[in-house]
C-alpha cells in the first residue's frame, strides 16, 4: 500500500513466491501415490481445518487446477446455501424478535437473494439480477459486518488477495477488492491513504485508502438501513445479554 514502484513490486514478487513456498511440496505428495488430507475438527474459530494450507489454496496460480480425483471417480461439492446468513436471521428472530433479513430469506426461499437486496442498494437501483457485478460487491459486507467488523479493519480484511481484483478505470490492475473504485467513488484507489480512519480511532492501523473507507462507511449504512434490526442486535450483544435480560458471559439472570 505504500504506492512505492519498488516496494509493491517486491510484494507482489512475495505473494507469487508463497504458492511455491506453500504448494508444491502438496502437490508433490499427489504425484506418485493419492493424497489424503488429514481434517482437524472443531478448531478454535469454530470451523474445521486441514493442514498443508488445504483450505487456503489461492484461486489463480493452477494449484487448484492441478487436482485430479482418482480414477472411476468424480469431485462434488455439498453445501448450506449462505448458512452464515440464514443461522443470524434465526439469531435475529430470537434476540431482537424480527428480522428484515429472516424475512427476504422466509419470502424468497433463497438466501442469496440477500446479496441480490444490498447490491440494488449499493448500485441505487430498485432491482438487479445475480449476474450484476454489485451483486458481488455485496456479498462481502453482508458476510463481514455481522461480526462487528469496523470500516477500517473491515476495508483492510478486502485489501488481500483471495478477496479477489479490482481493475481502474484506466485498467490498472489491484488485488483485492478496491472499493473506492468498485462503487465508483475513485478512478484510483490510494491517492490519500489513513492510518488512522475515523475520530473514534485510538490507535494506528495498516495504510488505507481514505477514499475506500468512505465508501465502505457509506455501505455500511446502506446495510444497517436495510437490516435495521442489526443495531438493536449489536445493543444486546454489547451489554453480554439478550431482550429476556439472560446474561451470556455470566451464569445467572438479571432483571
Amino acid at each position: 500500500e505504500s504506492g512505492h514502484e519498488d516496494l509493491m513490486g517486491y510484494a507482489e514478487y512475495n505473494s507469487d513466491a508463497k504458492i511455491e513456498t506453500l504448494f508444491l511440496d502438496l502437490l508433490r505428495k499427489g504425484h506418485d501415490q493419492p493424497y489424503n488430507p488429514r481434517p482437524r475438527l472443531l478448531v478454535e474459530s469454530g470451523r474445521s481445518a486441514y493442514g498443508e494450507g488445504l483450505h487456503s489454496i489461492p484461486r489463480k496460480g493452477g494449484i487448484r487446477e492441478a487436482f485430479r480425483p482418482r480414477k472411476g471417480f468424480v469431485y462434488c461439492s455439498t453445501d448450506y446455501a449462505a448458512i452464515e446468513l440464514v443461522t443470524l436471521g434465526q439469531t435475529l428472530l430470537n434476540m431482537v424478535g424480527w428480522s428484515k433479513l429472516a424475512d427476504i430469506i422466509n419470502e424468497t426461499k433463497d438466501p442469496g437473494n440477500l446479496h441480490t437486496a444490498l447490491g440494488a442498494r449499493l448500485k441505487g437501483v430498485a432491482k438487479i439480477d445475480k449476474k450484476d457485478p454489485f451483486r458481488q460487491i455485496a456479498k462481502p459486507f453482508n458476510f463481514g459486518l455481522p461480526g462487528g467488523m469496523g470500516v477500517a479493519t473491515f476495508t483492510i480484511k478486502q485489501r488481500e488477495s483471495q478477496a479477489g481484483d479490482t481493475y481502474a478505470p484506466d485498467g490498472k490492475h489491484y488485488r483485492g477488492l478496491r472499493f473506492c473504485i468498485l462503487l465508483g467513488k475513485a478512478e484510483r484507489c490510494g491517492t490519500e491513504m489513513t492510518m488512522r480512519y475515523g475520530k473514534m480511532a485510538k490507535k494506528n492501523h495498516a495504510p488505507v485508502c481514505v477514499k475506500c473507507c468512505e465508501a465502505v462507511a457509506g455501505a455500511k449504512e446502506e446495510w444497517f438501513s436495510l437490516y435495521p434490526e442489526m443495531r438493536k442486535y449489536f445493543e444486546l450483544v454489547q451489554k453480554g445479554g439478550d431482550r429476556k435480560g439472560l446474561v451470556v458471559r455470566g451464569c445467572r439472570n438479571v432483571d
